[in-house]
């Protein structure tokens, strides 16, 4: 089929996993135009494929097929991840989380290289905008100099397990952070709101609080 003088919506795509909400998003725009009309699909930016609408809407229950299924077998995954808790005045930052559907600390999981304390500042600096030393600094559980055992991360609580929803399960590195001030410096899309709560009445009227979460913001809250 070629151009002609039919109205195109065009969609620059890779052909990953990644990309696959944008091939729906393009599909979208399509069911706006009018039966017989062209989609215009680069993949990879080298390939080039034309589809009717009749086409391209099969194409699309294909893909949420294959959604689905990678899903299930996503359930099953392993990733190492960080969680930072913010503490400011005995309050303790918690997000609404998009994708887990969940409230929890920010974080999210080690990119390949990385030391949990590096995944931990990359993670507070891209959700929160915030820089050690000028906005935080890791919380100090060694006052004595004999609370934690040499080598220990700054900041480093814990390490736990837990499920993560469409991301499988989660082994988990938990840091706390205090606070020089409560301003979020840069828009993170990954949650959909923020708070600062002192209790874990408060974090509850918020959403869904895991069980890991409930335990640290129960310890935490109101204490530092």
């Amino acid at each position: 089929m070629g151009k002609g003088s039919a109205r195109h919506v065009i969609a620059k795509l890779d052909l990953g996993w990644p990309h696959a909400a944008a091939i729906k998003q393009s599909f979208a725009l399509l069911q706006e135009s009018t039966e017989g009309r062209c989609a215009e699909l680069y993949l990879n930016s080298e390939r080039m494929a034309w589809f009717t609408l009749d086409e391209l809407r099969t194409f699309h229950e294909q893909l949420g097929e294959w959604i689905a299924i990678r899903n299930k077998d996503d359930a099953g995954r392993h990733a190492f991840s960080v969680s930072i808790y913010a503490l400011y005045e005995g309050r303790v930052l918690l997000v609404d989380h998009k994708k887990q559907q969940a409230i929890v600390p920010i974080g999210g999981e080690r990119e390949a290289g990385e030391t949990p304390l590096q995944a931990a500042k990359r993670e507070i600096l891209e959700e929160l905008g915030w820089e050690e030393h000028r906005d935080y600094e890791f919380h100090k559980w060694d006052q004595d100099g004999d609370d934690v055992p040499p080598g220990t991360p700054p900041g480093f609580v814990t390490y736990e397990e837990h499920n993560a929803g469409p991301k499988g399960t989660h082994m988990n590195f938990a840091f706390v952070i205090d606070a020089k001030h409560q301003n979020i410096l840069t828009k993170c899309d990954e949650f959909k709101s923020s708070l600062w709560v002192d209790d874990i009445v408060e974090a509850q009227s918020m959403g869904t609080v895991p069980p890991n979460v409930r335990w640290f913001v129960e310890v935490l809250a109101g204490t530092y």
